[in-house]
């Protein structure tokens, strides 16, 4: 008898010790298992808009001075913000370009986790309020936090680089609620620590959120919810002038003025949908009331593989009966939204789940004319989604716990599985991009995006058969027709069906804006160093620029200033020296930037006409000066620090100065 009351007295406080340990063990798995599961994607490359935003980093040269730092900060162009916090997260990778996508892609998965602590805690404290003892609270916020961070719906979010934008409102959105919910439970006891609390996680949270993108402008309604739906039934209502002032100023009036704002763009979305997109603003809202349960779908029903970052070919809902899905979803919609109000006392956690999704996705599943989906867009509003599950299997009564536990540990596993296998697919881009176009077989862009591949791989042959494919069903895909171009080109030359194709394309495409550039460029300059195509000669490619001079979708200044700009290259090439000069006047003139002034004042003078690069640099001077008035953006700051850091100025001053030189030595003694 003695010896077994010996032995549970010995063993008790190594189990009591065990215990312990599980708590910080489980907070370190949980980041570490986020970091490892996306291992096998790190190795994938840049992609899409990354070469759109990350080449600023090398814009100004290498950022290793102050100066540099401020030039590179202010020069985002996104949003009227610029996004300068997630401009100066990816100085953590890199700070100059090229760089190395592996680290970009690495620190978004440590972002990931930290977003995955941050919800721990947050979900850990919301559980204590609502009255559940700490270990069950504990292993329901893990559980939802498990189910959100191992997710592979967030692949496209983690490893595309650019999207670490959406990563960080999400970050600041857990850090607002997390400092709120902190305030709102000491605003009984010491309200002035809890209204500066409360203060700066709603005001920093949507500050910091909006200067690394848009939707952190949410985070004020978002608090709204939480306190409506969770925190006024569970902590009760201050009856203090200090608190509804408060409420007013920081919940209720930033929350209306974004409504405000959200119905105030109707009228100018309708006119941009009318002119960038394949849907009216009516359409995008019947069809996102589609597209929203598909995202539901995706998150409760998850699969190892979706359609990834090609869903150009997602139908459009042109009526309440097409396609005949519409009507259900919308009603559907209506009827969730009735429910979150029904159940905001009975089931509040879920109430606020729901309220929360739909809240989140206000600014880019509504009326301002985006494109109609991407999973990315779910990462901040699916964050308490799986609040709810967790805490019914923690308390449902009738489940054995070890019942309970396997199907958390099968879910977990699950997705996690799901996961390993979508990032390591993101790591080998050739395989990646033709499952792509296997599970699109309707998406031009997937398609052409194979079709590139094919091209840098040899096999032309594959590339025609598979455009040719496209362009049957889609024939103003302006990617799809010029890649053909190209694959014609590989198999020898380019016949004159390919190049009407190409024409009709540029001709009627209303999204071909961000295509055309980059691929008449580098076939000039293939021209001119003697690697030209068999059919493509200036001729015809003048003939390209005719057709997308005629389409409205380039009726920009910024389209006509590349146009422009091409012409300009083309008549280079020809050794047309006056016929350059006037069209990059008309570019200049178009759109006035100091760096594409330079740019083709510097063409002239390498090409054999310094006199003209000087006329062209100082009549472009003018017009770049008399084009800066003063506006609400980023873009303005950007260009007084680089006036008061005298940078353009300076640049200019050495270019005129080598011209000079060059036009004197031409004219001789």
């Amino acid at each position: 008898m003695g010896g077994t009351v010996g032995r549970t007295l010995h063993t008790a406080p190594i189990r009591v010790g065990l215990q312990r340990l599980v708590v910080p063990l489980a907070v370190l798995a949980l980041p570490l298992v986020a970091v490892l599961v996306y291992q096998g994607g790190l190795s994938g490359p840049f992609m899409f808009d990354d070469w759109a935003n990350l080449p600023a980093l090398g814009n100004f040269g290498r950022i290793d001075n102050w100066d540099a730092f401020w030039r590179y900060i202010t020069s985002g162009t996104a949003d009227p913000t610029g996004r300068p916090l997630a401009l100066l997260s990816f100085l953590i990778d890199a700070n100059d370009w090229p760089a190395d996508p592996a680290r970009f892609k690495y620190t978004n998965a440590l972002l990931h986790a930290i977003n995955g602590l941050l919800l721990l805690w947050v979900l850990w404290r919301l559980n204590r309020l609502r009255g559940l003892a700490r270990t069950p609270a504990f292993w329901a916020a893990v559980l939802a936090t498990a189910l959100w961070v191992l997710h592979p719906l967030w692949v496209s979010t983690v490893l595309y680089v650019v999207q670490r934008q959406a990563m960080l409102v999400a970050t600041w959105t857990l850090s607002g609620l997390l400092l709120y919910v902190c305030g709102r439970e000491r605003l009984g006891v010491e309200p002035r620590k809890a209204l500066l609390l409360m203060s700066l996680g709603v005001g920093g949270g949507t500050l910091f959120g909006v200067l690394s993108k848009g939707n952190g402008a949410l985070l004020p309604l978002l608090t709204l919810l939480l306190e409506t739906i969770v925190l006024t039934p569970a902590l009760g209502q201050p009856r203090t002038r200090a608190w509804a002032m408060w409420r007013g100023l920081f919940l209720w009036l930033p929350s209306a003025l974004l409504l405000g704002y959200l119905v105030s763009r109707i009228p100018s979305a309708q006119h941009v949908a009318a002119d960038i997109r394949p849907f009216t603003i009516q359409e995008r809202l019947l069809t996102e009331s589609r597209i929203l349960w598909d995202y539901l779908r995706l998150l409760f029903l998850p699969r190892p593989f979706t359609h990834g970052l090609f869903n150009d070919a997602y139908p459009v809902s042109t009526s309440l009966l097409q396609p005949w899905t519409t009507l259900p979803a919308v009603i559907a919609l209506l009827a969730l939204v009735a429910g979150i109000v029904r159940l905001r006392r009975r089931a509040p956690v879920l109430a606020f789940a729901l309220a929360f999704f739909l809240a989140g996705h206000l600014l880019e599943s509504t009326v301002i004319p985006l494109e109609l989906y991407f999973e990315h867009r779910n990462y901040t509003p699916a964050l308490l989604l799986f609040w709810p599950l967790s805490l019914w299997l923690v308390r449902v009564p009738t489940l054995d716990r070890r019942l309970k536990m396997l199907m958390a540990a099968s879910a977990v596993g699950l997705l996690a599985i799901f996961t390993w296998l979508r990032a390591d697919l993101w790591g080998k881009p050739v395989e990646q991009v033709r499952l792509w176009a296997l599970m699109n077989p309707d998406s031009p862009r997937a398609q052409t995006q194979a079709a590139i591949y094919d091209n840098r791989l040899g096999d032309y042959a594959r590339a025609a058969r598979r455009l040719e494919a496209v362009l049957a069903r889609n024939p103003n895909s302006t990617q799809a027709a010029l890649t053909l171009v190209s694959a014609r080109c590989g198999l020898g030359g380019v016949d004159a069906q390919t190049l009407d194709r190409a024409v009709h394309a540029l001709k009627h495409d209303r999204v071909a804006k961000g295509v055309l550039f980059g691929w008449m460029e580098q076939t000039i300059q293939a021209y001119a160093a003697g690697g030209g195509c068999s059919g493509l000669d200036p001729g015809v490619l003048s003939r390209m620029l005719d057709a997308a001079a005629a389409n409205p979708a380039f009726d920009t200044g910024g389209e006509q200033q590349d146009i422009h700009h091409l012409r300009g290259l083309l008549a280079l090439v020809q050794g047309d020296g006056p016929g350059a000069a006037r069209h990059f006047r008309r570019a200049v003139e178009a759109e006035p930037r100091p760096d594409a002034i330079l740019s083709e004042a510097a063409l002239l003078g390498s090409r054999g006409f310094p006199a003209l690069g000087l006329e062209l640099l100082d009549r472009g001077y003018q017009i770049w000066q008399r084009a800066q008035k003063p506006r609400l953006e980023m873009g303005y700051l950007h260009h007084l620090l680089l006036h008061k850091q005298g940078y353009w100025e300076a640049e200019f001053r050495h270019l005129r100065r080598t011209l000079q030189e060059d036009a004197n030595a031409q004219r001789g003694p």
